[in-house]
């Protein structure tokens, strides 16, 4: 397959593109101009920044070799060039290459670009979706609040609910403008995002009869959107309560790892639950897996795979039948304030 070319302007929509991704998405490039490039295609990162929107910033090319692109579609590799372009109006645009896909795992159901577009639709639904009852429980906990402000342990979870309705509200109104690009990565360490996760789901465990602790105290710095990864942790956690009877346990963790010279914040959700058979980790791995959305937990862990392939992580199952399940995540850890001070 021949190299697929594109330009975006300066607010990242498509002012140009070639008949090879025209034949690609199953689109005209007619339909594509003026829609954002990552509707139509998975966000093109550099670390935790959209590569493109890097480029017009800076004015400065980008070459990434052997890039991963992962999508609804399948998984392949590609050489991209993003090369600033000045356009007619004087502003500042990218201009794109992406080498050959031929390595890709296409799906034989639907074009790329309408499996991305409808991913997009999906999310702007479930968005609205949860924006009601959102409201009811936001006003619910203020009622308690106020009822009971003498009850100091009451205080203590509701201020936790009311913090995290206000986080989710931000994400949810993200998701509806400006899809994952809203996402601020910031310095933060592994173990302390860790020890939220545990105590917003102490009480979920309690009740259904689980116990949940974080072992180790390894101070692990990474640079991500900490409510990504909270949720990201969060669907690990909640896929092994459901799976979990009566006296269950799981265990979180965060080590850090070498691997290929680069150091690993490796988060694990473990559980001693039922655990799965070869052919269903298979399918899990796949990023070209298609989660089936009420029928099963793969949607959750699709998220979570997402979230961590946008930061240059990844994620692994290592599970047996009878034997539970460990699911990790592997994070590019970051230098600490000190460390970066000391090397600058």
């Amino acid at each position: 397959m021949s190299l697929m070319k594109f330009a975006v302007n300066q607010n990242l929509c498509f002012i140009s593109c070639c008949s090879a991704l025209e034949e690609r998405l199953g689109v005209s490039c007619r339909q594509l101009i003026g829609s954002p490039y990552h509707e139509w295609l998975p966000t093109i990162r550099e670390g935790a920044d959209d590569a493109l929107s890097k480029v017009i910033r800076f004015g400065e090319p980008v070459q990434l070799v052997g890039y991963r692109f992962v999508s609804w579609n399948g998984a392949c590799t590609a050489d991209v060039v993003i090369e600033p372009m000045m356009m007619d109006d004087g502003a500042v645009g990218a201009r794109v290459q992406i080498g050959d896909l031929e390595f890709c795992a296409p799906s034989n159901s639907l074009p790329a670009g309408k499996r991305w577009s409808d991913m997009g639709k999906l999310a702007a639904m479930l968005s609205h979706g949860v924006r009601n009852p959102l409201n009811a429980i936001k006003g619910a906990v203020t009622y308690l609040q106020g009822r009971y402000s003498e009850e100091a342990d009451l205080q203590e979870f509701t201020g936790i609910m009311v913090e995290e309705i206000s986080r989710l509200e931000q994400f949810i109104c993200g998701f509806l403008s400006t899809s994952t690009q809203g996402a601020e990565p910031e310095l933060v360490t592994a173990d302390s995002l860790l020890k939220k996760v545990v105590s917003y789901t102490l009480l979920q465990a309690k009740a259904a009869g689980v116990s949940i602790a974080l072992l180790g105290d390894d101070i692990i710095p990474v640079r991500i959107d900490a409510f990504q990864f909270e949720q990201a942790v969060l669907n690990l956690v909640n896929n092994a309560m459901a799976v979990l009877d009566d006296g269950g346990h799981i265990q979180l963790s965060c080590t850090m790892l070498q691997q290929g010279g680069l150091p690993f914040a490796v988060v694990e959700v473990a559980d001693d639950g039922p655990g799965m058979d070869p052919a269903r980790i298979k399918e899990l791995h796949d990023p070209a897996s298609e989660p089936q959305l009420g029928k099963d937990r793969g949607f959750g862990l699709y998220i979570t795979r997402e979230v961590v392939t946008s930061y240059g992580g990844r994620l692994e199952i290592v599970s047996a039948e009878g034997q539970g399940t460990r699911v990790q995540l592997w994070l590019p850890a970051a230098k600490s304030e000190t460390e970066a001070q000391e090397q600058s």
